[in-house]
């Protein structure tokens, strides 16, 4: 049994039962918690009428699990192929954690959701970093000179008119350990050419960003049937309100974080997000 720390949650793993599990495992595990009980627990087990992953990948990856939730008693399961950790599975295996994570999120009526991005600590602020694959914003948090939440994926909330982020229990080879949640202070879109600069975004150029970044909730239950993009759009309006995005244009050097302090409040928010 691992237990992790999924944003607000405590989600207690279960997967003795497959062989080849504890490496998935140990990879859903970057920020793994000891105290307290479990909030939810995910229990994996055999279910032969599924896809093996080691033959012929099936073009519809839904065929590899059928994961059920148990909203009375919070516990979630997963049936898979007993070789399911044999396979290729890491992308799937993070897509059903994802589904797991909205669906505790539903259950306790947080506003949250999961992004693409990067974060970082620059003294006592917390700046997100939005920006296509490849733009350089794993290279933009590491010019920043502070604490990186994580570099590729990331938990956005929204709590008392402000944003919050959080690392999901992914490891990253960059990410710094650091007790999260943390309030966003700015929200910046990566860009290229050009000397660094920061400047506002506006409303149709912020909301298009965050669309781009945040994975469309999928829920685990009856009334999700697909991704609900309208959900991710409902959700990156009230991220775009509380937090309007700017633009940043970045430098190899790290100049441009020089910009980014000028923007940054003096005073930084103390109040917490929790679940």
């Amino acid at each position: 049994m691992t237990t992790v720390r999924f944003g607000p949650f405590r989600l207690a793993i279960d997967a003795a039962r497959l062989e080849g599990s504890d490496a998935h495992l140990d990879a859903s595990a970057g920020d793994p918690c000891h105290a307290g009980a479990a909030d939810f627990t995910l229990s994996v087990v055999p279910d032969a009428t599924c896809a093996d992953p080691q033959g012929s990948f099936p073009t519809d990856p839904s065929r590899l699990a059928r994961p059920a939730h148990d909203a009375a008693g919070r516990r979630f399961s997963i049936g898979v192929h007993p070789r399911f950790f044999r396979g290729p599975v890491a992308a799937v295996w993070q897509a059903l954690l994802y589904r797991i994570f909205a669906t505790m999120c539903r259950a306790r009526g947080i506003s949250a959701g999961l992004a693409h991005g990067a974060a970082v600590r620059r003294g006592a602020h917390t700046v997100l970093l939005l920006g296509r694959s490849g733009i350089g914003k794993t290279t933009a948090a590491r010019t920043a000179g502070g604490a990186i939440l994580h570099d590729d994926q990331l938990i956005l909330a929204l709590h008392d008119g402000a944003v919050f982020v959080d690392a999901p229990p992914f490891r990253s080879a960059v990410r710094t350990a650091v007790s999260g949640p943390a309030r966003v202070a700015l929200v910046c879109v990566i860009a290229r050419g050009g000397p660094p600069a920061l400047r506002p975004l506006g409303q149709a150029a912020g909301l298009a960003a965050l669309l781009r970044a945040v994975v469309p909730p999928f829920p685990i239950d009856d009334r999700a049937s697909a991704p609900e993009h309208g959900e991710a759009a409902r959700f990156c309006l009230a991220v775009r309100a509380a937090a309007p995005p700017h633009e940043l244009v970045t430098d190899l050097g790290g100049a441009c974080w020089s910009l980014v302090d000028r923007q940054l409040p003096s005073r930084v928010p103390t109040d917490p997000w929790t679940a």
